[in-house]
């Protein structure tokens, strides 16, 4: 990992704080914000400290 381990983390808390809100829903809005932490931390987090390479399935 890089030295920015802050943003991580950070970005960890929101995806802890999405599942809690989506496991103390009790209305379809507070459903659908949660996801919507949950979707937006979680595709964050997947490509995090991930290095651009370009393809070469061509050669």
């Amino acid at each position: 990992m890089e030295s920015n381990t802050g943003e991580y983390n950070s970005f960890i808390v929101i995806l802890v704080a999405g599942l809690s809100f989506l496991v103390m829903a009790d209305n379809f809005l507070m459903i659908y914000l949660a996801i919507e932490l949950i979707s937006i931390s979680s595709f964050v987090l997947t490509f995090y400290g991930k290095k651009e390479k370009k393809c070469r399935s061509w050669i």
